[in-house]
Order: C-alpha cells, then sequence, then structure tokens
C-alpha cells in the first residue's frame, strides 16, 4: 500500500493561534509590533478608488453638444443614486438620461456628464484578541492569541462577537428551528448541528443574533445564509454532515463563554479558513486532532471535493497503483465507508479530520 500524506485543515485545542490577516492588494498597516488588539480592530486598510463614467448627453437625448447643456438638470458635486434623472428633453418624443450608478457628479462638458463612484474600501480586522506578532507591511500583519480555536469550512463574510450558547434539545443533533429563536438569546452566538428552514434565519435575524455556528447547511439555504447581517459558520460543510465527536468535544466547553466568530470565505491563497474563538485560558484539556499525517485504513477523512463534497468517511481501502482520474489526471483512489455505501474518492479530495 503506498504511503499517501493529507493535511487536516481543522484543529481543535488550547493553543497560541497565529492568524495571518492580509488585504488582497496593498494599502496601509495600522498597527504596530507587540500591540494589543481586539476582534473588531482594523489591522489595514485599503484606500478607496475611483471609477468614472462618461455618460454622453448627446446621444441619449438626441441633440448636437452645443445644445446639450440646457437640458442638464444635475449640478456640479452633486451626489446622485442609480436611476437619478441628470438630462431631460421635453416634448412629444420625451428623453432622459439617468445615472447608471451612485456616484457624484465631477464634471459637465459639451455633451457629456462625468459621473464619479466611490469603491468599497477594503479593511481586515484582526478577527481575534492577541497581540499583532509580526508585521506584513503593506499587506497587514500577524495576530497570535492564547485560546481555543476551531477552524470551519464556509462562511458568509461575517464577523462578530458574542456569548457562545448551546441548545440541549438540539446540541450535539439537532436542527434548530424558528420557535426555538426567543427574545432572551438576543445577542447569543448559537451552535447548533443543522438548521431547519429559511424562517430560522430570517428569525435569527429579527432577535439580532450575534452569529450561528453549525455543523452543516443544507445547499438551498445558502442564498439566504448569505443575505445575513450576522456571521453564519459552517464547521463541517453542506448537506446533512453531523459534528464530528471531536468537535462536539470541544464546542460543549464554550456554553455562556465569550466567543468571535469570524465567518469569512476561505482564501486558499493563504491557508486561511473561517473560524471560531475564545480567548479564555480554562477550558478543560482537550486533545487536538492531528494537522495532516499519513492515510491508513480506518483513519476518518471528510471529503473535500466531488460528488461527496463535505461528507465524512472512514479509509477502508488504499489502491497500490495510480490510475487516471475522471478529470484526465493521475493520482490514487481511496475508498472510503460513507453511511451504508462504499464509494471511491480521488485521495488528493481528501482530509484527515479526526
Amino acid at each position: 500500500m503506498p504511503v499517501l500524506y493529507r493535511p487536516a485543515r481543522q484543529a481543535f485545542a488550547l493553543v497560541r493561534t497565529r492568524l495571518r490577516r492580509t488585504l488582497r492588494r496593498p494599502g496601509r498597516v495600522l498597527v504596530q509590533l507587540g500591540q494589543r488588539v481586539a476582534p473588531k480592530d482594523v489591522i489595514a486598510r485599503r484606500p478607496r478608488t475611483y471609477r468614472l463614467e462618461i455618460l454622453s448627453v448627446t446621444e441619449a437625448l438626441r441633440v448636437p453638444p452645443e445644445k446639450a447643456a440646457q437640458y442638464v438638470v444635475c449640478r456640479l458635486g452633486q451626489p446622485v443614486a442609480q436611476g437619478d434623472v441628470l438630462a431631460e428633453r421635453p416634448g412629444l418624443f420625451k428623453r432622459k438620461l439617468v445615472a447608471p450608478i451612485d456616484g457624484r457628479v465631477l464634471h459637465i462638458g459639451a455633451g457629456y456628464i462625468v459621473l464619479q463612484r466611490l469603491t468599497a474600501q477594503e479593511q481586515v480586522l484582526a478577527g481575534l484578541e492577541g497581540v499583532v506578532e509580526e508585521l506584513l507591511a503593506p499587506y497587514g500583519a500577524v495576530v497570535s492569541g492564547q485560546g481555543l480555536f476551531v477552524q470551519g469550512v464556509w462562511g458568509n463574510g461575517r464577523l462578530d462577537v458574542g456569548t457562545a450558547v448551546i441548545l440541549p434539545q438540539i446540541f450535539p443533533y439537532g436542527a434548530l428551528s424558528a420557535p426555538l429563536l426567543t427574545p432572551e438569546l438576543r445577542g447569543s452566538v448559537l451552535i447548533a448541528e443543522q438548521v431547519a428552514d429559511a424562517e430560522a434565519l430570517h428569525q435569527a435575524r429579527e432577535i439580532a443574533l450575534k452569529g450561528l455556528v453549525v455543523a452543516a447547511l443544507p445547499a438551498s439555504l445558502l442564498p439566504v445564509a448569505l443575505e445575513m447581517p450576522y456571521p453564519v459558520l459552517l464547521v463541517e460543510g453542506f448537506g446533512s454532515t453531523t459534528f464530528s465527536s471531536s468537535t462536539i468535544q470541544v464546542l460543549e466547553q464554550l456554553h455562556q463563554r465569550d466567543v468571535v466568530v469570524a465567518a469569512e470565505p476561505p482564501r486558499r491563497d493563504i491557508g486561511l479558513w473561517p473560524w471560531l474563538f475564545s480567548m479564555h485560558e480554562t477550558f478543560d484539556a482537550v486533545q487536538p486532532t492531528r494537522t495532516g499525517g499519513a492515510l491508513e485504513t480506518e483513519t476518518l477523512v471528510r471529503v473535500v471535493w466531488g460528488p461527496y463534497q463535505g461528507r465524512l468517511g472512514r479509509v477502508m481501502e488504499i489502491e497500490e497503483f495510480p490510475r487516471v482520474l475522471p478529470s484526465g489526471a493521475m493520482g490514487y483512489v481511496v475508498k472510503l465507508q460513507i453511511d451504508d455505501q462504499l464509494v471511491e474518492v480521488p485521495a488528493n479530495n481528501v482530509e484527515i479530520v479526526d
């Protein structure tokens, strides 16, 4: 049997965590080496950039350039919203020129208008309470903190801080439904195995939930989760996957603890995945999961790509010789026991989780 080494993206332990927090493009680093930071402190920021839109009054109103100015109804420097009328020609064949974007009137010329749009400002937050350990100017910094760290696989792009709450009727197994989301949970970070439906996600917004951490989410609820103002963090994946035993062992210690839910989209370029963090140092000792190792029979793995993505399985066999995969590449195949079926998965599509 060949010796195959695979990573384990998730690691749960009371450890000193180091987070690489960087912008995608060069900007300005706002912290200093050794500085203590809170989860929502801005580490680095990239100045806003401008986009110009040149709009032809002549073409829109079908008038000569020298007469276009008399039909312009906006003024220089005026902020405008998408759809606002910038120029208008009255009469039987009425014509209008409307703003295609939100912006500001930068210039009014002979037969044209220039709009300026301010792009969204990019900034990166610390993501945990700790110390700036290394500066990565002009992109960001490395922040380290002592505590319990749980990596996930997907997030809806939000970050917040709240008190973790475990409802015993739905943890570790059970679905979060709207009736369980009462006003008393306002400001909490709920931990549950599943979400019953879209109504539960909407109800969580109504009670101002600070975050939702679940093992998995049905793919049909992905568009709703992306719209929510609070962070939604998936620890295991999409579908009906449950928490692994080591994850349950860690999460059950978080009840009534302050946590950071950083449900950021995965960044494969720097190896960063969404996470859950608590800086408290009073947890019971937890045996960390492996950070990688050799695939062996009986190894518990997660499928990270393909039709079984997000599912947990146990390695039953590793083929001795590589073969041509459906993608056309050559690679090894492992046979996994997933629930009651035996499936074949490329070895590069799995990671060790337990």
